[in-house]
C-alpha cells in the first residue's frame, strides 16, 4: 500500500476512517496472533491475548473510536519532537512495516493454535500449550 492514502486520515485526524484500510479476521476460541512490530493491530471484541514483538514506539492511527475522541498526542507518544517538526505525519507512516502488513497469508503465518502436550492426553484431561 501506498502510505500516502492514510497519510489524510492522520493530518485531519477527525474519523475512524482510516479503518477502511484495515483487515480483520474473525476471533476464534483458543485461538491467538503473533504481532511482529510494525503491523497494525487493534484489540479484539472478545478477551484477547496478541503476543506482540517488543517495540520501542508506540503510535494510534485511529483518531475516533466508538463515539471516543483519541488524542492525537497518542499519534506522536513515542516520537522525538524534530521529527514530528520535520516529517509530520509522514514520519509515522515510515515506520510501518508495510511488507509484513500486506501479507496476503498474514493470517495463517501468524496464527497461533493451541498445541497439545506429547503424553499429556489422559483420563482427567489434556495439556496443551497456547504459544
Amino acid at each position: 500500500m501506498d502510505y500516502n492514502v492514510l497519510l489524510p486520515y492522520l493530518q485531519d485526524w477527525n474519523s475512524d476512517l482510516i479503518l477502511r484500510h484495515s483487515v480483520g479476521y474473525l476471533q476464534a476460541a483458543e485461538e491467538g496472533f503473533h504481532v511482529p512490530s510494525g503491523v497494525f493491530h487493534a484489540h479484539g471484541s472478545a478477551l484477547t491475548i496478541e503476543l506482540q514483538e517488543d517495540s520501542d514506539v508506540f503510535a494510534m492511527l485511529q483518531a475516533v473510536t466508538g463515539e471516543t475522541a483519541i488524542s492525537k498526542e497518542l499519534l506522536w507518544k513515542d516520537a522525538r519532537a524534530e521529527d514530528r517538526a520535520s516529517k509530520g505525519e509522514r514520519f509515522i507512516l515510515e515506520l510501518i512495516d508495510w511488507e509484513e502488513n500486506g501479507d496476503p497469508y498474514f493470517y495463517e503465518n501468524h496464527r497461533f493454535l493451541p498445541q497439545l502436550v506429547d503424553g499429556s492426553r489422559n483420563a482427567s484431561g489434556e495439556e496443551h500449550r497456547i504459544y
